[in-house]
């Protein structure tokens, strides 16, 4: 019965923020290393190092599902996806990224970005979305939902998402984020719309760190809100979201 209890984990806050910490520390463990074995381009060795840490990450889950089972295989995470909703995700993620991103640039300031870092623009738009989506919505929301309510389980993973990121300056984009991919799951069950819309997102979010004038940001933000509101009063997403609480 003891062992039966840890299958489909977690089933509560304190089970979640267990299986985080313990990702957190897989993901974080090579880049403390970086500063004693550090690599000899200085551009690379956050980015390698991070690459690593997701790797790590990934290897230990796959173990520890093999005891406990943490994916749950009748859920078919690649369901038929449609190429309309699939449109709306990346209209939306943009949209929700350009709205978001003055507050990041205020109190972030600019980004020291004089060239591509293709390595760190391969981690941060496919390597994390990918694992992180399938970790935070594909196991943790998953298996909270099936013990707890749909407003307890999403309050969770966002709090859990958003405080994991160590990102204060973010917290209004990851906060929005981890709501609107955590109800795209809930909604159709598939992880292929959570990474798209992440995947997006974060693409978003890098082509803009490339811009240095505060005016054209703020002025791409306004306009990015004011088609973000008449997307969600026309299609009354807020009542869709209140009819799943």
């Amino acid at each position: 019965m003891l062992f039966k209890h840890f299958m489909y984990l977690p089933k509560n806050f304190a089970e979640a923020f267990i299986l985080n910490a313990i990702f957190l520390i897989c993901l974080f463990l090579p880049i403390f290393f970086s500063n004693y074995i550090p690599l000899k381009n200085p551009e690379l060795n956050y980015t390698m190092y991070s690459l690593l840490g997701f790797a790590l990450a990934f290897l230990v889950f796959l173990i520890i599902n093999k005891f406990f089972k943490l994916f749950d295989t009748r859920i078919q995470y690649f369901k038929k996806t449609t190429t309309k909703i699939s449109l709306w995700v990346i209209i939306v993620a943009s949209l929700i990224s350009i709205s978001s991103y003055p507050i990041y640039f205020i109190i972030n300031g600019m980004e020291d970005a004089t060239s591509i870092n293709f390595a760190y623009l391969l981690m941060s738009v496919i390597v994390a979305p990918v694992l992180e989506e399938f970790f935070y919505r594909g196991v943790i929301l998953n298996n909270l939902i099936k013990n707890k309510s749909v407003k307890y389980s999403v309050l969770t993973i966002v709090v859990i998402f958003t405080i994991s990121h160590f990102n204060f300056a973010s917290i209004v984009g990851l906060v929005l984020l981890s709501i609107v991919t955590s109800f795209l799951f809930i909604m159709w069950k598939n992880i292929f719309y959570c990474i798209l819309f992440h995947v997006m997102f974060n693409f978003s979010t890098y082509i803009l760190s490339y811009s240095y004038d505060m005016k054209f940001i703020l002025i791409s933000s306004l306009i990015a809100s004011i088609v973000l509101f008449l997307v969600i009063r026309k299609y009354k997403l807020l009542k869709v979201i209140s009819d799943i609480l």
